[in-house]
């Protein structure tokens, strides 16, 4: 893979990196065509942004996995213990840890848009910020947008926003435009200056979320370690002279020290060195909800990744290209559980596939035709990428709503269990059912007990207190199987563990009442029943 030539760019953020350009002959005296040629215009890249936000815009909230617990933890961050009810259950107490950027741009935008409508925005704005930042970061390297780093954009709908992961998301993009400004301060004279900026700016990456924070530092590592390598360094010498400019990423690390953790329940790490897991994350890449598509979409991209780093027809920007692989070395020695949060390899993937896609460009002597071709290519995959998501949110939505209407025959303040069952299979369906936190939405709209919340050490500031629960005191005490299920029990003893203090139960399924001794149905959607004690 590193046979092929590596060209390294260091450019100043001046008119020629930010979109004005010799459209006729492109940077380096590579010939463009009419299609490059648009690329360079900031229209287009405006357009591409908006496209990207798009699919978010018709869902009333954007039907994310794990949307609706955070949803129900920021209903009690904002609420501040003024509703009895939720004071009563819940408590939320600030601290300083790296789980929090969502939080804080919820405690700012929500007293003044609205809970759900601050959510949504800033949902949205995750993806424009990621969009931009891709194409921002491929200028800052290259000089201007080639047609491989367009395939980069349909990865912001990667598996793990999908999923809901809002703070690693919402870090990302925000690291993704650090990661500019370390490559545009990387020039003589700047050095002092780049240490002293990146101070806060990496103790902001890790208050947002410490996985993106680590991510990020990750890729500054393989730009700062590329540059040095390009001199002739042998690698002892290359870790010493970063070893200065790379400290000032380290300092968050201090904050360990200064500020405690939230209590709760330890959490575990554990999935080490999963092999044929994580080849699994890796076509899962694009995961949504049409298997065949999702997966030939993320081979398309791997396809792409491997004939453009192997061609002497493409150079790569070889802090971008190690920076990729260093992640990737990552990825395969993370666990997949880390004190208690889950899925943190996964979480990985879509922005390594983008790295490695963004550090290549056709080399100037590439025929014209290929770049031109590749570009339109790159153009209808990012366009149908973006339908797909489209299609694919807007028919989650219109499930939530139809569930979410149950609501409507909630008392305000009631003690709710809800239990999302799924059946007991090895392989899950590619169709991934994301209603597993609804009960979050009872908690934000009617302000009733929602036993989805997360509680992990250090990894939330919502701590629940609700003995009358019993065992439903948070996640995961909201799945279930139909049945008995590797040494779980089957949903009706669930059930029947419901502490009688709890009058309504939440059962989201397939809208099919069950009759469950001391429940009455009250009232059903097409997915869930609601009922309550005899």
């Amino acid at each position: 893979m590193l046979n092929a030539p590596i060209v390294t760019e260091w450019l100043p953020l001046d008119t020629a990196t930010i979109g004005v350009l010799d459209l006729s002959t492109g940077v380096h005296g590579q010939p463009s065509g009419a299609i490059v040629a648009q690329l360079q215009t900031v229209w287009l890249q405006i357009l591409l942004c908006v496209a990207a936000a798009l699919p978010l815009f018709w869902p009333q909230m954007p039907p994310l996995t794990d949307l609706g617990g955070h949803l129900g933890r920021f209903a009690v961050q904002i609420d501040g213990g003024v509703t009895a009810s939720l004071r009563q259950w819940y408590s939320f107490h600030w601290h300083v840890i790296p789980n929090l950027g969502t939080d804080l741009l919820m405690q700012l935008l929500a007293p003044r848009m609205g809970l759900e409508p601050a959510l949504k925005a800033i949902v949205i704005g995750i993806v424009l910020v990621q969009t931009a930042g891709f194409l921002m970061l491929a200028k800052i390297v290259h000089g201007h947008v080639p047609p491989t780093a367009l395939l980069a954009l349909p990865l912001v709908y990667g598996y793990p926003f999908q999923f809901g992961f809002l703070n690693f998301a919402l870090c990302t993009a925000f690291g993704t435009w650090a990661l500019v400004l370390w490559i545009y301060l990387d020039r003589p004279g700047l050095g002092l200056r780049r240490w002293l900026a990146f101070v806060p700016i990496a103790g902001a990456l890790w208050i947002c979320h410490l996985a993106g924070w680590a991510l990020f530092c990750v890729l500054a590592a393989g730009v700062e370690f590329a540059r040095w390598r390009e001199r002739g360094l042998l690698w002892r010498d290359v870790c010493v002279r970063s070893a200065a400019p790379l400290s000032c990423l380290l300092l968050p690390c201090l904050m360990f020290v200064f500020w405690p953790h939230v209590a709760g329940t330890p959490g575990v790490t554990q999935g080490w060195f999963e092999i044929i897991a994580k080849l699994g994350m890796i076509v899962m890449a694009l995961r949504d909800r049409w298997g065949v598509w999702d997966v030939a979409s993320a081979l398309l991209l791997l396809g792409i990744i491997g004939w453009t780093w192997r061609s002497g027809r493409f150079s790569r920007h070889s802090g971008l290209a190690l920076g990729a692989l260093l992640a990737s070395a990552a990825f395969v020695i993370v666990p997949k559980h880390v004190g208690g949060t889950s899925f943190v390899d996964m979480r990985l993937v879509p922005l390594i596939l983008a790295i490695a896609l963004i550090a290549v460009r056709p080399r100037d002597d590439c025929p014209r035709r290929i770049v031109e071709a590749l570009a339109a290519a790159a153009l209808l995959f990012v366009g149908a990428r973006f339908v797909g998501n489209a299609a694919s949110l807007a028919l989650f939505d219109r499930q939530f709503a139809q569930d979410l209407a149950i609501l409507d025959a909630m008392p305000q303040d009631a003690q709710l269990v809800t239990l999302s069952v799924k059946p007991c299979v090895r392989n899950e369906p590619w169709l991934r059912d994301r209603r597993t936190h609804l009960a979050g939405y009872a908690l934000a709209r009617r302000h009733d007990f929602a036993n989805d919340q997360w509680l992990v050490a250090g990894g939330q500031l919502l701590q629940v207190h609700d003995a009358a629960v019993g065992p439903f005191i948070g996640d995961p005490s909201q799945g279930a199987s139909p049945t008995a299920c590797r040494g779980n029990p089957g949903l009706f003893n669930v059930v029947a563990k419901v502490p009688p203090a709890v009058p309504y139960l939440w059962i989201i399924e397939n809208g099919v009442a069950r009759d469950f001794p001391g429940w009455t149905p009250i009232r059903k959607s097409a997915g869930s029943v609601l009922y309550t004690r005899n």
